[in-house]
């Protein structure tokens, strides 16, 4: 398994530099935490759609900014996404990147937000109807430090169950969510919606209706040999029924 600074350092890396080739697709995988978005972007990097990843994760912008010798500031983000396309539009004309809910809030203002939005010719969205059960996913991720089924662990003995920050995950969500969909309505471009619970019914059917939407000729997801697996598990049941006996009132305590 990759540690988080191995996975870092190959996404932002020369290795998966596609420079110079002509956009003909540019699209915006944007997700909420938690709901599919990197299974999603793994695969249509395996179908060669362009090297969908977090540009705007700080510590990748950080790191591609430098290599770029781009100002590393919110002001230039239209300096940094053109510098991007640039460097990983993919042979066959395809860009894309993957953007979290709180990327969108960070932006400063949903003018700014609504722009970037609009510079893509699609976006693809992906939601959660689990709120519980994302939250659990959130708080375990950041207890641990693994974000992404193929990574090990960078933090250890610190995974446990606390009602406060999966109350504070489930809150969080739900806000993102009214400002990503009110930004939405501003968006005057071709949208696909999903959720992370049609995924795990039906990966299949999701993958092909996301190509079909890019325009790509559809490819089974089982031709593509993605790694990404559900992190969820039997920990992750025993959080959320201890948390709804908490919320119930069937205990007063936190542990």
């Amino acid at each position: 398994m990759l540690t988080a600074s191995e996975l870092r350092a190959m996404r932002v890396s020369e290795s998966l530099d596609t420079c110079g080739n002509a956009c003909h697709m540019s699209y915006v995988v944007l997700a909420e935490m938690r709901s599919g978005g990197s299974l999603i972007c793994d695969l249509l990097f395996h179908r060669k759609a362009g090297v969908p990843i977090e540009y705007l994760n700080p510590n990748y912008r950080k790191d591609l900014c430098s290599r770029l010798k781009i100002p590393n500031d919110v002001c230039y983000l239209d300096e940094y996404v053109r510098a991007i396309q640039n460097l990983r539009t993919s042979s066959n004309g395809y860009f894309g990147i993957h953007c979290l809910f709180r990327d969108l809030s960070e932006m400063g203002s949903p003018e700014v937000a609504v722009n970037f939005l609009s510079r893509f010719d699609r976006v693809v969205i992906l939601t959660r109807k689990g709120r519980l059960a994302q939250a659990i996913s959130v708080m375990r991720a950041q207890q641990t430090g693994r974000w992404e089924s193929g990574l090990a662990a960078s933090k250890f003995g610190l995974e446990r169950f606390d009602t406060l920050a999966i109350s504070a995950q489930v809150y969080h969500a739900l806000q993102r969510n009214r400002l990503v969909h009110a930004l939405l309505a501003k968006v005057d471009r071709p949208k696909l919606f999903l959720d992370y619970e049609s995924i795990l019914d039906s990966l299949e059917s999701v993958w092909s209706d996301v190509q079909r939407f890019v325009e790509l000729e559809p490819v089974p997801a089982s031709d593509l040999g993605s790694a990404m697996r559900r992190q969820a598990d039997s920990q992750s049941e025993e959080f959320a029924c201890r948390y709804l006996d908490f919320i119930l009132g069937r205990h007063s305590v936190n542990e």
